[in-house]
């Protein structure tokens, strides 16, 4: 019989339109049941039903988590029943977020541990063999070369555990893609190579490092794509409720045997950290990424945003 502006606005339907229409079809499937029977307890009881969760269908399609609390009331001399629906969709993805983010930094935290007393106990392992050939400069030479190596990795374990321990401290924002491009350019040497972009309004709910992802990436095409890379490109695809945002690039590409490892810690001819990291800052709001590229044509890394974490500011094509 009636709806408020705000609910207007939330189911995406004309005002001139809205009265009369059920809100049954907006209500997903799973919680049709449950609040049919509410419904017919209200309309028996005459008493409010407590809030709870439940999900709601835009008109465009998209979920909404919603807190809904439902009362009787008399509107225009009739029986009627008052719900009053809260949007926590965001709220929501929020707190996933930041639960998934503590197990990740406990299992980094973990792992780091596990490594680094790994690489002391063989420092201190080759430390006790230098001191039994101190009049040996070769050999000494030789356990002296194996410590700087062990040291400098111990060194890069802890460097990256700074530029992890940022990952999940803040909440996740809406962050623009071609922003972020143009933020990466500013900060790489990036030689006659062309960024192109098909969507300047695309946004994605990420972590606050979600920059460090394409950077990683941009950073990756450059050192490894070889002389004769001169393109990136930044797409975007809907497939169903998901968008599948690629990266690609003209490049070498990646090699077959290597595309199961290259998320893995440590995998790789530099620090092998940077696509790890970003692996885990996109895992973050459930972002997933895989390279699909064919190799010797160029790398392609596509990456899928659940529905509900991707919007566009203004109409356009994509």
């Amino acid at each position: 019989q009636y709806a408020n502006p705000a609910t207007i606005s939330f189911l995406g339907i004309p005002e001139n339109k809205i009265t009369g229409i059920s809100i049954a079809p907006f209500i997903a499937p799973e919680d049709q049941g449950t609040s049919t029977k509410v419904i017919e307890k209200i309309k028996n009881n005459s008493v409010p039903t407590p809030p709870r969760e439940i999900f709601i269908h835009s008109s465009d399609g998209t979920k909404h988590t919603c807190i809904i609390t439902s009362v009787p009331v008399q509107f225009r001399d009739s029986s009627s029943i008052l719900s009053v629906l809260t949007d926590i969709t965001e709220q929501k993805l929020v707190e996933n977020a930041l639960r998934t983010a503590n197990k990740k930094l406990n299992l980094l935290s973990s792992i780091t541990r596990h490594d680094i007393r790994n690489q002391l106990m063989a420092l201190k392992k080759y430390l006790e063999l230098s001191q039994d050939v101190v009049d040996e400069p070769p050999q000494m030479t030789e356990f002296v070369l194996k410590e700087k190596k062990i040291a400098d990795t111990i060194e890069r374990q802890i460097n990256f555990t700074q530029a992890y321990e940022d990952l999940g401290v803040h909440a996740p924002t809406w962050q623009n893609v071609n922003t972020i491009l143009q933020n990466v350019v500013t900060t790489l040497p990036m030689r006659e190579v062309h960024i192109e972009i098909d969507r300047m309004d695309l946004e994605v709910f990420a972590d606050p490092l979600f920059e460090k992802v394409f950077y990683n990436l941009t950073d990756n095409a450059i050192r490894y794509g070889g002389e004769l890379m001169k393109n990136i490109r930044i797409s975007s695809i809907k497939r169903g409720e998901e968008l599948i945002i690629l990266f690609e690039d003209d490049g070498k590409g990646i090699p077959d045997a290597d595309k199961a490892h290259i998320f893995k810690k440590g995998f790789g001819s530099n620090t092998g950290l940077g696509l790890f990291l970003s692996h885990d800052i996109l895992s973050i709001t459930d972002i997933t990424i895989a390279e699909t590229g064919v190799y010797g044509k160029g790398a392609r890394f596509a990456m899928v945003v659940p529905g509900g974490e991707y919007r566009f500011t203004r109409t356009g094509k994509i």
